[in-house]
């Protein structure tokens, strides 16, 4: 098994992984990000692989099985606000994992007021990327 560095989205918690940034967010260098549905061209085909994920919900801590790539995010200008890091891209795969009942969470940024979200199962790894235009 190996560890891959990245997010753990959730169904219902995916503006923590794609939203906007929060004020505080903005002091660790984060952008917003587009994402856009990816299909594999197999070449090379990805391999399904095991990673061992922690984060900071204790009971999503496990073994996860990558499955394939799902999205391709680019970071994005949101109403002027510039790019922080135009070089950074996340790869979002979907994976499958232990079983996970998640706590409920707030959540601020500036899309709007603050949102309470009840989080539930893993369903995405989004790590950290490079792209190159084809």
């Amino acid at each position: 098994m190996k560890a891959i560095a990245g997010f753990i989205c959730t169904a219902v918690a995916l503006a923590l992984c794609f939203g906007a940034p929060s004020p505080a967010a903005a002091e660790f260098n984060l952008d917003s990000y587009k994402c856009y549905k990816a299909k594999d061209l197999k070449q090379p085909k990805f391999l399904a692989t095991t990673v061992d994920l922690a984060d900071q919900f204790a009971g999503a801590t496990g073994t996860y099985t990558v499955k394939k790539p799902f999205l391709f995010c680019n970071p994005v200008n949101k109403d002027g606000g510039g790019i922080l890091n135009a070089t950074d891209h996340l790869t979002c795969y979907k994976i499958k994992g232990p079983k996970f009942d998640g706590p409920n969470v707030q959540v601020t940024n500036d899309l709007g007021p603050a949102l309470q979200l009840d989080v539930r199962k893993p369903f995405l790894l989004c790590v950290p990327s490079l792209k190159e235009v084809l």
